[in-house]
């Protein structure tokens, strides 16, 4: 009786534990069906989760895998390089955001913050970052956080604030052009007299001329009063000349300052002539940019096509340049200017470059230098808005504009309009790579993004890189090899020359030609092949790249 009531009793008890066993693994299935849901409606939403560590260190312990998405870099990147994240902000970001989000972790156990960070693709983007600590059942903290990508909410919200300030500077000019239409109305009313009474002027020289001649020969007076009669006849046909210059020069200054600060109609565009728009912007700014600028260099090449858009607007851009470049040379410093426009078949553009030998920039002015507000020169009354409304300018002619610039040699803005005022340019930074060995150019291609490659030959000469490059204008860094058919010495000091704003880095297998200091001229990074190309890529990045 007693076995029987024992085997019944465990029985039950078996019975028991397997729904017991049934009930958990049901839980347990719910619970993973839960978590998979949750799971997927994380890497579904258009933010990184993450967790980190409570002790001030801000390791990740955890991230989702859509911050892949994102930055290009995977979740393994984060959490076992626990100074990758660290090391991709931006350093005018990272000096801010990392003692404050320590502090108000520890004090206000929430941070919220926004920064720019260095994805995959070398650009900086904006993320939103929050982060809260939490203390779990078992009595430990954790920091719970979301990161969100939010570039493309700033871009909308300076683009508006952009054309909010265009629409100010518009309404600036509107009311310039009523002010300059009234001052060149009282202006040219003497300036008319003047120009209508030289030649009358001119003639009665003529007249007179003779007469004085004869007088002077028979009044030998003109001598003794210290008079030379041919000095006086010389210097009064001068003279009659350089009024008549200055009148013409007055005219034409009034004129283009009339065309320059009245409104334009947006939806009525024409053919735009380059040299023109060139010359106009430049009759406009000579005299004041002549302050620090004693060679103003111009090569505008001949027949160039014209394109259909709005040529004060363009004008309006090439002043704010030229008027930025005379700004950035430092008093006593002998200035230069150099303004060159030509058309490129390749990209079916016509290109305008405006380069100086000024102070130059360094990479965190350049990456903001197009943002509205942004300026060095805020205690000599600089607003930030020359640039960003150029900006927004020759965007609306579909075009682009480059800077390139390197701190102590000068800068250089490069303005792309495309001949098809529908095309639309997408041009990106380039790396020219110069070797005789095609195989490993083939290799540096792989390697490099945006690698533009050369391989040299026998019958390859300077002049032949130079137009190369003169045709290529993206390419702002040189990678060559020191010993080639064209003599790696030879061609550093050309480019250094021609292209004094793009470093130039060499390369060698043999270590005696990287040590040959033959000349003054020395590239700005040398490397022993075979070389590291995240080592490379390092040093790219830290030279700065031109923006466009």
């Amino acid at each position: 009786m007693r076995v029987i009531e024992r085997t019944s009793e465990l029985s039950f008890a078996n019975k028991s534990l397997q729904e017991e066993l049934k009930k958990r693994r049901q839980v347990q299935s719910a619970l993973q069906q839960t978590m998979d849901r949750l799971s997927l409606i994380l890497e579904s939403l258009p933010i990184v989760s993450f967790t980190c560590k409570a002790d001030g260190s801000l390791d990740f312990t955890f991230v989702s895998s859509s911050i892949e998405d994102i930055t290009g870099y995977s979740p393994q990147k984060f959490q076992d390089d626990q100074a990758f994240w660290s090391a991709h902000i931006h350093p005018d970001d990272w000096q801010k955001i990392i003692p404050e989000m320590r502090l108000s972790l520890k004090k206000k156990n929430s941070y919220k913050c926004g920064y720019r960070f260095r994805v995959a693709d070398d650009s900086f983007r904006w993320f939103s970052d929050y982060r809260k600590v939490i203390q779990l059942p078992d009595g430990t903290f954790h920091i719970v956080g979301a990161l969100q990508d939010v570039t493309e909410d700033k871009k909308i919200r300076q683009e508006a604030e952009l054309r909010l300030q265009q629409m100010i500077q518009s309404h600036k000019l509107t009311a310039l052009g009523e002010v300059v239409a009234g001052v060149a109305h009282e202006i040219n009313n003497p300036i008319s007299f003047i120009s209508y009474n030289l030649p009358v002027l001119e003639q009665i020289w003529d007249t007179v001329e003779p007469l004085l001649e004869e007088n002077a020969l028979s009044h030998p007076e003109w001598t003794r009063k210290g008079l030379d009669y041919r000095e006086v006849s010389s210097n009064m046909r001068d003279i009659i000349k350089a009024f008549q210059t200055a009148s013409t020069r007055i005219s034409r200054v009034v004129t283009n300052l009339k065309e320059f600060a009245m409104p334009e109609d947006s939806s009525r565009k024409k053919q735009v002539k380059i040299d023109e728009v060139i010359q106009g912007a430049l009759t406009i700014v000579s005299s004041q940019i002549r302050k620090t600028v004693s060679h103003i260099e111009q090569d505008i090449a001949d027949n160039m096509p014209q394109f259909q858009g709005h040529p004060q607007r363009i004008e309006q851009v090439i002043t704010n340049l030229l008027i930025n470049a005379h700004q950035s040379i430092p008093a006593g410093k002998k200035g230069r200017i150099s303004i060159r426009s030509r058309f490129i078949s390749r990209l079916r553009a016509t290109i305008i470059e405006i380069e100086d030998n000024g102070k130059g920039m360094d990479k965190v002015v350049i990456d903001n230098i197009f943002n509205p507000f942004f300026t060095t020169r805020r205690d000599s009354g600089g607003t930030g808005l020359g640039l960003s409304i150029s900006y927004g300018l020759i965007k609306e002619h579909n075009g682009l504009i480059g800077v390139l610039s390197r701190p102590g040699l000068g800068s250089r803005f490069t303005i792309y309009l495309p001949e098809n005022e529908k095309a639309k340019l997408s041009l990106c930074p380039a790396t020219f790579c110069i070797d005789a060995d095609s195989s490993f150019l083939k290799e540096i291609k792989t390697n490099l993004v945006n690698a533009v490659t050369w391989t040299v030959k026998q019958q390859d000469s300077l002049d032949d890189i130079g137009s190369f490059m003169r045709e290529n204008p993206e390419i702002d860094i040189v990678l060559m090899e020191a010993d080639t058919i064209l003599d790696g010495r030879r061609l550093l000091k050309y480019l250094k020359e021609k292209f004094p704003l793009i470093p130039v880095f060499m390369y060698s297998k043999d270590p005696e030609i990287l040590n040959n200091k033959e000349s003054d001229m020395e590239p700005d990074a040398l490397f022993r092949r075979p070389f590291s190309f995240e080592l490379l890529q390092k040093i790219i990045h830290e030279t700065g790249r031109q923006r466009l």
